[in-house]
C-alpha cells in the first residue's frame, strides 16, 4: 500500500530463516509517524466491512467466545480497538469487564463520539507491566501486523491471559494471487517493495 510507496514507514529487509525458512521482515516494519497512518479513521478503514457488518462481525466474535468459554460474561481486553466496534459489541452482548487499548488519538476520539466509550492511550506492553490483573480473553484482531514489536505483544498478552483463557489472533492472509502478481510487477519495474508480509 502507500505507506511503502510514500516512505511513511522504516525501511527493513526481508529475510529468511535457514533453520525454519519462515521469510520476516527485519526489522519489523512500523510507520515513522502512527498518527499520519492512522489519524483519520473513515479515510483508514475504506475497504473494510461497514460499521453494520463489523459490529455484526463482532458480536459473533463475542458470541463464540462466550460460548467456547462457558462464561455468560467473559471480561476482556481489546488490543488496537480502532474506531471501537468491537467494544460497542461488547456493550450491546452485555459484557461490562471490558479494557479498549488503542494508541492513535483519532481513533480514540471517534470511539467517543460515535459510541461513547473510554479506550485507554496505552500499548498492551505498558498496560500489562500495570493491570495486576488477568482477564478470560485477549484480543488481537488484525493489529500484531501493525507493531514493531509482535514477539513483545505476544507477551503482554500472555501476561494478560487468566489461565485457561482465551487469545485471539486475527491477521491478513496473506500471501495470495494478488501479492504474488504484485511482487512480480514489482521486480519488473526495479522495485523492492514486498507485499506478501
Amino acid at each position: 500500500g502507500a505507506a511503502h510507496r510514500y516512505g511513511l514507514g522504516v525501511s527493513t529487509r526481508i529475510v529468511q530463516c535457514r533453520r525454519c525458512r519462515l521469510v520476516f521482515p527485519n526489522p519489523f516494519p512500523h510507520p515513522r509517524n502512527a498518527e499520519r497512518l492512522y489519524g483519520d479513521p473513515e479515510k483508514y478503514f475504506t475497504g473494510h466491512h461497514n460499521e453494520t457488518g463489523k459490529l455484526r462481525r463482532e458480536k459473533h466474535l463475542l458470541q463464540r467466545l462466550k460460548a467456547l468459554s462457558g462464561l455468560a460474561q467473559p471480561s476482556l481486553v481489546d488490543v488496537g480497538s480502532g474506531r471501537g466496534e468491537l467494544l460497542q459489541a461488547a456493550r450491546l452482548e452485555g459484557l461490562a469487564d471490558v479494557v479498549g487499548l488503542e494508541t492513535s488519538p483519532a481513533m480514540i476520539a471517534y470511539a467517543r463520539d460515535r459510541y461513547g466509550l473510554t479506550l485507554t492511550s496505552r500499548t498492551i506492553e505498558q498496560y500489562a507491566a500495570t493491570a495486576g490483573r488477568t482477564f478470560d480473553a485477549v484480543i488481537l484482531n488484525a493489529v500484531l501486523e501493525h507493531v514493531e514489536d509482535p514477539d513483545a505483544m505476544i507477551a503482554a498478552s500472555a501476561a494478560l491471559t487468566r489461565p485457561g483463557g482465551w487469545l485471539y489472533i486475527d491477521t491478513p492472509n496473506e500471501p495470495n494471487l494478488v501479492t504474488q502478481v504484485g511482487n512480480a510487477v514489482n521486480r519488473l519495474r526495479g522495485s523492492r517493495a514486498v507485499f506478501n508480509l
